[in-house]
């Protein structure tokens, strides 16, 4: 890869954002937008309340934007709400955004057509007075990520994605190979079941990638290659994992938004998580237990973690059956991957390896998962909603205190289905994988310029830091649970 040359003025970095004047003329030069009696209208969007023209310049302070909980991106005003409780794509994840400044994070999110949309939604400007500046960070984040679009670094890959695709599925034909050939014997089937659960933890990362559109740019293609390596090889509902998966990126690390740490009652993984458990009456028995469970989490996180597949499979279940519009595509595909599974467990002849088979495969299938995703966040910063919302902290930053890179190697990377590079996947989240080893240096030295720290440890390194972070909360959720039973006293 050629030197990326960043710019080092705001100015330039802020040209590469989507003017919006500029998308406004655009969009109603080509009729995608009506102008009629003093109103601007997408007439594409039925969830679009009518703005009067005379309210477009209108300029908020940001205190106002809170109170009205509208969003700024790049310091124009948008009145987004009604669309995200309707017919946002992504679901209500906007719903985090609303009053806080998502300039970086719609970019990262969105291609530039998405800005013609948003223009329909523009009620003014924010005031100059509380413009504030971008860190530096930000603006060099801004600058790399304009060149990376420029040379094309978020093209997908075909010869990249067909050997993926192609690796998957000789992990699922390794696995009935053996089932059908040695399914009667004691070593056949636990080869054959660890086999399977990396061709699970394997489609969740494809089905993770169609899902962030790295795979193809069309929203079909991405739409329907979730479908095939979440519901049908899986069992993962694609409409639930999205949703909980978008909420992570939007508000990583925040407790109460971020679902991706909000493990109650079996696991804490910060000690501020503790006071739901504080004031939690002895003669309650599911108090009891979480106390149990939390005190002990370090002996009790592998065991869990074995049955957090089949968990994640019965969410999935109840989420696209029992939703109110359901989603007969998904719900079709989750069935399709019962009858297949079901049909591959029942060539075992014995009932005794068939049962030990389903453990293997669902119970590993869930490690496989945990020692990917774990590391990448368990032991950094966490903060309350609250905090957040009084932080001034760039996306970007955030971004990168709040995750950890595991050392990449040609295995780890396969492994982890490129999340091992999870710093750079935060800051690029539309971005194929297999480009994060050539960006990743470059945000190692935007960091180093910076001051902020880049962590990145050891693939077993990182399993020995979630422990560890597990331990200090156990710690001080006996501490707490003795000084409580003292004052009881």
């Amino acid at each position: 890869m050629s030197a990326i040359h960043l710019s080092s003025g705001g100015e330039n970095s802020r040209r590469a954002y989507p003017s919006y004047r500029r998308i406004l003329v655009d969009a109603i030069a080509s009729k995608i937008h009506v102008v009629h009696k003093r109103s601007i209208y997408n007439a594409r969007c039925t969830a679009f309340t009518l703005l009067p023209l005379t309210t477009i310049m209108e300029t908020f302070s940001r205190e106002r934007v809170r109170e009205l909980e509208h969003v700024i991106i790049d310091s124009k005003v948008y009145a987004v709400k009604d669309f995200g409780l309707t017919e946002h794509p992504g679901g209500e994840v906007l719903l985090t955004q609303l009053g806080r400044d998502a300039t970086d994070i719609y970019r990262a999110f969105h291609p530039d057509v998405a800005y013609q949309t948003l223009a329909s939604f523009y009620v003014g400007d924010l005031d100059a007075a509380d413009v504030i500046e971008p860190d530096g960070f930000t603006l060099d984040i801004r600058a790399l990520d304009a060149e990376l679009r420029k040379r094309g670094y978020y093209n997908p890959s075909l010869p990249f994605y067909v050997l993926i695709h192609g690796i998957t599925l000789s992990l699922l034909g390794l696995s009935v190979f053996g089932v059908y050939n040695f399914g009667h014997t004691l070593s056949g089937v636990l080869v054959s079941a660890v086999i399977l659960a990396l061709f699970f933890q394997q489609c969740g990362w494809l089905s993770h990638d169609f899902c962030h559109n790295e795979v193809s740019d069309s929203r079909f293609v991405s739409r329907a290659g979730a479908i095939v390596w979440g519901p049908l090889m899986q069992g993962f509902s694609v409409l639930w994992w999205t949703d909980k998966h978008n909420h992570h990126h939007a508000a990583t690390n925040i407790r109460g938004s971020d679902p991706d740490i909000e493990a109650h009652p079996f696991l804490a993984f910060s000690e501020d998580a503790l006071e739901l458990f504080a004031d939690v009456p002895e003669k309650d028995l599911e108090g009891r237990l979480a106390k149990v469970l939390i005190t002990h989490q370090v002996l009790c996180y592998f065991p869990l973690l074995t049955f957090a597949r089949l968990l994640w499979n019965m969410i999935a279940f109840a989420h696209d059956f029992l939703m109110p519009k359901r989603a007969w595509i998904d719900c079709i595909g989750l069935v399709v991957h019962w009858y297949w599974f079901s049909h591959l467990v029942r060539l075992i002849p014995s009932p005794t390896l068939r049962a030990l088979f389903v453990f293997v495969a669902m119970g590993m299938g869930g490690q496989f998962m945990a020692m990917v995703f774990a590391p990448n966040h368990i032991g950094t910063l966490v903060q309350s909603k609250a905090e957040w919302e009084k932080s001034t902290m760039g996306y970007y930053v955030h971004q990168v205190i709040t995750t950890r890179d595991i050392r990449s190697s040609i295995v780890v990377e396969w492994f982890c289905g490129g999340l091992n590079q999870q710093i750079t996947h935060h800051l690029f989240p539309r971005m194929s994988r297999h480009r994060y080893r050539e960006i990743q240096p470059i945000v190692k030295g935007l960091c180093e310029k910076h001051g902020l720290e880049f962590r990145e440890v050891g693939f077993w390194e990182g399993q020995r830091q979630v422990m560890a972070r597990l331990n200090d909360v156990a710690n001080a959720a006996r501490k707490r649970i003795n000084i409580a039973e003292s004052e009881a006293k």
